[in-house]
């Protein structure tokens, strides 16, 4: 997975659509999330796969080891074997995707839902403001009232 990639707008917020930027969120998320679960279980998969290879170079280094050979010797042998460099550069190009990842990918959804619920919490208080609305909503409570009060009445 490249981070580089286009999020298809997917930390955008379409002001004249704001509903369907709160339907659409969710989704949303959970892809990313997805991935980006999939780049953590990358990361320590080849952090993992260093270890491994790391144990098993000095092992065979240790069993072949000779007289002048000491545990720090045998260590920057292994350290520098073709296996081992390429199973570390593997485990750092993983550990910086995902590091990517996160700082270009969910922290700006993040940063979305945070906005989401501002302009959530301002569109209700430019219709909590408005005349026709609250109009409406007197309307709805009366109406709520009668039924309830012509529900306590038994026939």
């Amino acid at each position: 997975m490249v981070v580089g990639e286009d999020l298809g707008g997917a930390a955008a917020i379409d002001a004249n659509g704001v509903q369907r930027e709160f339907v659409d969120y969710t989704g949303t998320l959970a892809h990313w999330g997805a991935r980006y679960a999939d780049a953590i279980t990358d990361a320590k998969a080849k952090a993992e796969a260093l270890k491994d290879v790391e144990a098993e170079v000095f092992l065979e280094l240790h069993s072949a080891k000779e007289k002048g050979d000491t545990e720090a010797s045998l260590k920057a042998r292994s350290r520098i074997d073709k296996r081992v460099r390429l199973a570390r550069q593997l485990a750092l190009e993983a550990e910086a995707r995902e590091v990517r990842f996160k700082e270009k990918v969910m922290a700006p959804l993040y940063a979305k839902k945070e906005m989401l619920i501002s302009l959530g919490a301002h569109q209700r208080a430019e219709l909590g403001g408005d005349p026709l609305v609250r109009r409406a909503i007197r309307e709805d409570l009366t109406a709520l009232e009668r039924r309830a009060s012509l529900e306590d009445v038994d026939p």
